[in-house]
C-alpha cells in the first residue's frame, strides 16, 4: 500500500526558563526564552511559581500578555518570603495548552539584623537633647521607621520613650524631648 498524502505537523510553542538574578528576602527576577511561537501564536507568557515542585499556572503568575515573535522577556517575582526555596517556570498559551520551560529553583535571602549606628548627644538642656544615628544597611528587609530610643535604664528598646525620624536608610537627627533635669538618660 502506498499513499499519496501529505501531512503537515503543526508547530507547538517552545520555551525555556533563564536565570534569576537580583533575588532578595521579598523579590526575584526570571528570564524567559521563546524559541517558537508555534502556530496558533501566544496569547499569554510569562513566569510561574509556587514553594513546591512543578509550578503550573494554578500557581502564582506574572502575565506579560501575547506575544507574537521569538525572544527573551523577564518577570519580576513580588510577593516572597523571606529564607524560602521556590520553584519557577516560564509559561506560554495558545488556545489549545499551554506550554512550560524547565524547572529552576532559588531560595529567597534571610533577613538580618540591619546596621545601624546611633550619634553622639547633643544640645543637651534641662528637658530635651538632639542625637540621631545612620542606616547603614537593611538587612534585606524594609526599613519603615527609624528614630533613637531612650530610658532611665540601659540599653533601651523602642518600647521605651523613642523618636520617629522617617524610614529607609541613612542619617538622621533627632529630638529628644520630655527629659528631666537632674536625671540620667540612657540613649
Amino acid at each position: 500500500m502506498y499513499f499519496d498524502e501529505e501531512y503537515e505537523l503543526e508547530r507547538i510553542i517552545k520555551i525555556q526558563t533563564g536565570t534569576i538574578t537580583n533575588i532578595t528576602t521579598i523579590s526575584c527576577t526570571v528570564q524567559g526564552t521563546i524559541l517558537d511561537i508555534g502556530d496558533r501564536g501566544i496569547y499569554q507568557h510569562g513566569h510561574c511559581w509556587s514553594t513546591t515542585w512543578n509550578p503550573t499556572t494554578n500557581n502564582e503568575i506574572t502575565n506579560l500578555g501575547s506575544r507574537n515573535s521569538v525572544g527573551t522577556f523577564s518577570s519580576n517575582l513580588t510577593g516572597l518570603s523571606p529564607n524560602t526555596k521556590c520553584s519557577v517556570r516560564a509559561y506560554a498559551v495558545d488556545n489549545a495548552f499551554t506550554a512550560y520551560g524547565n524547572q529552576k529553583n532559588f531560595t529567597t535571602d534571610s533577613v538580618v539584623i540591619p546596621t545601624v549606628t546611633t550619634s553622639a548627644v547633643t544640645t543637651i538642656t534641662n528637658n530635651s537633647a538632639s542625637s540621631g544615628g545612620n542606616v547603614i544597611t537593611t538587612g534585606g528587609g524594609t526599613i519603615t521607621a527609624r528614630g533613637v530610643c531612650w530610658s532611665t535604664s540601659q540599653n533601651p528598646t523602642e518600647l521605651n520613650s523613642n523618636t520617629v525620624d522617617g524610614s529607609g536608610t541613612g542619617s538622621f537627627t533627632s529630638s529628644i524631648t520630655g527629659l528631666s533635669g537632674g536625671t540620667i538618660y540612657y540613649v
